[in-house]
């Protein structure tokens, strides 16, 4: 019987008793790992921490990202030992996690899922990736055929490489070019969750660039709140439960099991969650400031409408039109649709009137 083998990295200096003002504030990536059903005969799922959680390596693991290698065949080493004809892969990661998962998605593409009696190949199979080499033989060889990941959640990959842009971590940036983050064909089902509020200018988002063409179901949806916010890693986790709805709401769609007593438990979103501001305190003089850049067409969350509706919260945003509004459930034309659609019917009609005055002569 086929199974679903699931891999979960977190953040950096991310691990399952994380704190954050005294108590323990797991992020999205521990929560989703604890509510997937895990009898290891239909499904299977490993946990795996971030860099820079050991004492040793929180400044180099952290700031400088030395570790990323190990997490990302920590999750090949499982798909290999755990791996049998017909299961399917899930990935899912926060912030270097999410660069994680999409690189060891990227891994399995170039140079494909080593059978598990050849196991001692699993550094073979990184060092071609690392450099880029052709694997036709290798796979052929050692690997198992027609390998693909069926899905892929991600929250908030930032930086061009997974790793905010600081002239600290130059040398770390180098070391990890030959990543291959894209959108790989090899990939049926890709979400992830954007936070619209996090201004800290080296945090910029890493979005996939999407094919059209391709047969894949790709959602890149933008959420209310800072980083943080949105991956995980807060006490008050009234807006990150949003996006951790959002998502296991896909997974089941993709064939995922849930604890749903589990899920009922610890899972309570609200709009109404506490913003935090990811530069307070001494992370202001650390942290340029610059907003995010929402690209028109966007997707953006339908709680980020109901935030703005209350007037309590005093939160208003300058969003770019025209946008999509989704729900957790499924694409609604509610009021981010609305706008969309008024907006693209104008659009069109400013387009043709221009054509018309350009194409009549006594104008």
């Amino acid at each position: 019987m086929s199974k679903n083998l699931v891999f979960c990295s977190d953040g950096t200096w991310g691990r399952a008793d994380k704190r954050d003002r005294g108590l323990i504030a797991p992020s999205n990536v521990v929560k989703i790992a604890r509510a997937l059903v895990n009898d290891w005969t239909s499904q299977r799922v490993c946990y795996d921490q971030g860099i820079g959680t050991r004492w040793f390596d929180w400044l180099t693991g952290g700031i400088f990202g030395i570790g990323l290698s190990e997490n990302i065949l920590d999750g090949y080493r499982f798909f290999v030992e755990n791996y049998s004809e017909g299961d399917q892969i899930y990935l899912f990661g926060f912030s270097r996690g999410a660069f994680t998962v999409r690189s060891l998605a990227g891994l399995i593409q170039h140079s494909g899922l080593v059978r598990p009696e050849h196991k001692d190949k699993v550094k073979e199979a990184y060092n071609h990736y690392r450099q880029k080499n052709s694997t036709n033989r290798f796979k052929l060889t050692y690997c198992w055929p027609n390998i693909n990941v069926k899905f892929i959640g991600v929250w908030d990959t930032v930086g061009a490489l997974g790793i905010p842009a600081t002239k600290l971590n130059w040398i770390g940036r180098k070391r990890f070019a030959f990543h291959d983050v894209k959108l790989s064909p090899n990939i049926k089902y890709a979400y992830q969750a954007l936070a619209i509020d996090e201004r800290r200018k080296i945090f910029k988002p890493a979005l996939w660039d999407v094919n059209p063409c391709a047969q894949q179901q790709v959602e890149q949806v933008w959420f209310a709140g800072t980083h943080a916010n949105v991956g995980g890693g807060y006490v008050d986790t009234g807006l990150s439960d949003i996006t951790l709805e959002w998502m296991i709401t896909k997974a089941k769609e993709a064939g995922l099991q849930f604890d749903p007593e589990y899920i009922s438990r610890h899972i309570n979103p609200t709009s109404s969650g506490e913003l935090r501001n990811s530069r307070a305190g001494l992370a202001k003089i650390l942290y340029r400031k610059q907003d995010r850049t929402i690209a028109k067409g966007s997707t953006i969350h339908q709680s980020v409408n109901q935030r703005e509706s209350d007037a309590t919260l005093n939160y208003k945003l300058a969003l770019p039109y025209p946008y999509k509004t989704v729900s957790t459930s499924s694409v609604e034309l509610s009021y981010g649709n609305h706008q969309f659609i008024a907006a693209y019917i104008l659009l069109e009609i400013a387009r043709v009137l221009d054509q018309n005055n350009r194409a009549d002569p006594s104008i």
